[in-house]
């Protein structure tokens, strides 16, 4: 129901939160005690169990047919997935330009500014302020505790005052945070920071995704929401590529205000 939109999707999202809190907490306890390398052995074994129970859960959903339209066989939603082509995707954009174009430049945008602390606090707070491996995975983790606690009233917000009551104030708050790193000179102050910006991101839970479902044409969903998440992967990509440069020519803290 379009009415609990916003709370579905959150839900969605409250469950990527769940792996960022844990994520930063577990690999930074277990780099500090067996080495980086036991923590990215540890990475690649969640990727590998994720992917199986992905695909072991996908074979069940398309074989009892479930999610499909009423009426509609499992037979069609297999010629719909082979119809979805490079070249479909960019009829798309051409078809409805208009209807993505801005708040597709809000997204990726919004991406940026979602991926920038994963990479800023990490460099900042080991090249700057020489916090050791566990307190950037402690500061890290506590920002995404925040941010997923506040998944489902993000989902409240968005249902009963509209998509922007959620996603300006999240934004706004978020880049108040990363414009904060560089003024942090010890793990207290990155600390701050880092729950500030969980507190906006928590704001904003599931906001790209539940735009993204209200701009879809009905004749069209997959497509667009195809489209729609190529949008936001290009921020999450462009992120470390601005900051590199930024810092590159300049420094690290100016790539943080760049960011935010």
């Amino acid at each position: 129901m379009i009415a609990k939109r916003g709370r579905s999707v959150a839900l969605l999202g409250g469950t990527f939160r769940m792996g960022r809190f844990i994520g930063p907490v577990l690999g930074g306890s277990i780099a500090g005690a067996f080495g980086l390398h036991a923590a990215f052995l540890a990475y690649a074994v969640c990727c590998a169990a994720g992917v199986l129970m992905i695909a072991v859960f996908n074979r069940n959903y398309i074989r009892n047919g479930e999610g499909l339209a009423e009426g509609e066989p499992v037979e069609e939603q297999q010629v719909q997935a082979q119809k979805m082509t490079l070249g479909s995707g960019l009829r798309m954009l051409r078809l409805h330009f208009r209807r993505v174009a801005m708040p597709g430049l809000g997204a990726l945008l919004l991406q940026m500014l979602r991926t920038g602390p994963q990479i800023i606090i990490p460099l900042y707070g080991s090249a700057v302020i020489g916090l050791d491996v566990e307190q950037i995975g402690w500061i890290l983790g506590i920002s995404s505790a925040l941010d997923m606690t506040l998944f489902y009233p993000a989902g409240i917000i968005m249902d009963r005052f509209g998509r922007k009551a959620a996603i300006v104030p999240s934004t706004a708050i978020m880049a108040a945070g990363v414009a904060l790193i560089p003024l942090t000179a010890n793990f207290a102050g990155l600390t701050v920071a880092g729950l500030l910006i969980g507190l906006g991101n928590g704001l904003g839970s599931g906001t790209m995704l539940t735009l993204g479902a209200d701009l879809a044409p009905s004749d069209a969903r997959s497509e667009f929401l195809g489209l729609w998440s190529l949008i936001g992967d290009a921020g999450i990509t462009g992120a470390p590529l601005v900051i590199g440069a930024v810092a590159d020519v300049l420094a690290l803290q100016p790539a943080a205000w760049v960011i935010g």
